[in-house]
């Protein structure tokens, strides 16, 4: 998570543009897949078990899929 918020900070990121930057099938939503390929655009390496906790974080709800409120 620190890793994650220092990387935004880094790129100087608006998380709505990096939303719609991730959201690549435009569903509004961002899924683990999604969310996973992305990662390393912001030069994050982790693995897959790491990113979906990442992810769970994210997903509180636990649908599957990020939106921008969450």
């Amino acid at each position: 998570m620190k890793a994650l918020r220092d990387a935004l900070f880094h790129h100087a990121v608006r998380v709505i543009d990096l939303f719609r930057e991730w959201d690549s099938d435009a569903s509004g939503k961002v899924n683990k897949t999604e969310f996973a390929q992305a990662l390393p655009s912001l030069g994050l390496t982790v693995t897959r078990e790491q990113s979906d906790l990442l992810f769970g974080v994210f997903d509180p709800d636990g649908s599957g899929a990020i939106d921008y409120k969450e």
